[in-house]
């Protein structure tokens, strides 16, 4: 299976149009009770899919095409108030140590079986 930009992009494409769209219902009905709903959609897009979003592209793997990966994980990583550059040796080390922990990880829980024991 080849790797495609289409899907990722048109769900970015949605995300950036929603918020857009309920940012400027949010601020054309503002002074009235027709601002809530549009506030709590755009708090929700905001809040909750931006940090989603900042991990996805972190890895670089939303996205075949590089710049449009950077540019979105620039984006996302603004939105919720991180530093992009400084992410990326901590995402490093983190993928580092679960790959050396697996070498290590004796085979027969690795292989996915359910056991038997205690902790099950």
């Amino acid at each position: 299976m080849q790797r495609n930009d289409y899907p990722a992009l048109l769900h970015l494409v949605i995300w950036l149009a929603l918020l857009v769209v309920s940012g400027t219902g949010a601020y054309l009905t503002l002074g009235t009770l027709w601002c809530v709903p549009f506030f709590f959609v755009y708090g929700i897009l905001y809040g909750s899919c931006s940090d989603s979003r900042w991990h996805e592209f972190g890895h670089g793997t939303a996205l075949r095409t590089r710049w449009i990966n950077d540019a979105a994980f620039q984006l996302a990583a603004f939105m919720v108030f991180r530093e992009p550059t400084v992410c990326g040796a901590g995402a490093t080390r983190a993928t580092i140590r679960i790959r050396s922990s697996l070498a290590e990880t004796p085979k027969f829980l690795r292989s996915g079986r359910r056991h038997s024991g205690p902790w099950c």
